[in-house]
């Protein structure tokens, strides 16, 4: 055979092994680019499906309280980016007022809000948040004060008679939303 020949056959089979050699680590890298980790994230609030009480003894003006909304994200591996929204609110009476503190899981406060008329305008403006992946730190305890302000000069939406017969109620329907950041 000629020499001519055999060299020409090794260079063609070494250019076709370094084009293959090539391909193969290009679809590798390219692969490891694009594989992402599928990260575990759980969401909870014992307060999506259950009844919130503002008091368990009758309302009236002058009266006033709290209730709590607690949002879980400890067995997330990702951030969970929360949402608290207002359904549905019923029969609000005048001069009535919520306001909230946002505490972290170490009781740290991280927001204080002004008072608002109603608990819809509340929500949407103030009780949406980020929870990071932080060790022991990745429940939120959203408390919601309100009071029923009593004003004179004005009658407040609910008579006595009417809070007597307790044929009035007050209802708020809430949902908390959350979803992977």
């Amino acid at each position: 055979m000629n020499i001519k020949k055999i060299i020409g056959i090794l260079f063609f089979f070494i250019i076709i092994s370094i084009v293959f050699l090539i391909g193969y680590i290009f679809s590798s890298y390219k692969n490891h680019i694009n594989s992402k980790k599928v990260l575990k994230w759980s969401f909870n609030s014992p307060n999506q499906i259950s009844d919130i009480s503002l008091s368990k003894e009758k309302l009236f003006p002058g009266s006033k309280g709290e209730f709590e909304i607690e949002i879980d994200a400890e067995k997330s591996e990702t951030g969970i980016s929360y949402k608290i929204n207002v359904l549905e609110e019923k029969n609000l009476p005048n001069d009535f007022y919520f306001f909230a503190e946002i505490k972290d899981q170490n009781e740290n406060i991280i927001k204080k809000t002004d008072k608002y008329s109603s608990f819809s305008k509340l929500a949407e403006e103030n009780l949406y948040g980020d929870i990071l992946v932080e060790k022991n730190n990745q429940k939120r305890f959203i408390i919601i004060y309100w009071e029923w302000s009593i004003n004179e000069n004005e009658n407040n939406i609910i008579d006595i008679e009417t809070l007597n017969n307790n044929s009035w109620k007050y209802e708020i329907y809430i949902e908390v939303i959350g979803k992977q950041i």
